[in-house]
């Protein structure tokens, strides 16, 4: 069975599972493999779409989390929450070097890449989408353009924007809660 199928209920209550996860020890482990599998690989997936591929990365994503002790800080935020930007960081870094060794491979043989853009299917959700960006404050549309659009941690917004941390996530959830509220309506009408 892979991970995408596992999603058992853990066998240890959550603050146990930090607490385990802290110290290290390997129940706590195996009982937020359980507690977050599909969740993990999910996110992954969504970034890979390849579920192979996805369920690798996330067991590379926890063995470096197991390797790296200190790594995560409850005062900062739930584990549950830390585990899975581990795993989204962890895939876009996955990604990011495949698609580096394919140009390699193609300018090794005298072939380039052709030139990407994202783009929505439909020109009309497109211009809904910029319309309900545009209809955010300013602060929020600055905090949430810089997390999606340039894949900028809260911590990096914080430190270029001489915000608080707290403070750029706060605008940020702000952001996302008036962002789809507009996109809804925009949708609706």
């Amino acid at each position: 069975m892979g991970l995408m199928e596992a999603g058992a209920r853990p066998s240890l209550d959550d603050r146990s599972l930090v607490e385990g996860f802290v110290a290290r020890r390997t129940d706590a482990f195996v009982g937020l493999c359980e507690a977050y599998a599909v969740e993990m690989c999910s996110i992954a997936h969504h970034v890979l779409r390849d579920r192979a591929w996805a369920e690798d990365c996330v067991h590379d994503a926890l063995l470096r989390l197991w390797r790296s002790p200190g790594a995560y800080l409850p005062e900062r935020g739930s584990l549950r929450a830390f585990l899975l930007v581990c795993v989204r960081n962890e895939a876009l870094d996955q990604l990011r070097g495949a698609n580096l060794r394919a140009a390699s491979e193609l300018k090794s043989h005298g072939l380039e890449l052709p030139a990407t853009e994202i783009r929505l299917l439909d020109p009309v959700d497109a211009a809904q989408v910029r319309d309900a960006i545009a209809a955010l404050p300013d602060e929020q549309r600055d905090a949430l353009l810089r997390a999606y659009y340039k894949n900028r941690s809260l911590v990096q917004i914080a430190e270029e924007t001489q915000s608080s941390p707290g403070t750029v996530k706060n605008r940020v959830t702000a952001a996302l809660v008036k962002f789809t509220g507009e996109f809804a309506r925009a949708l609706k009408s």
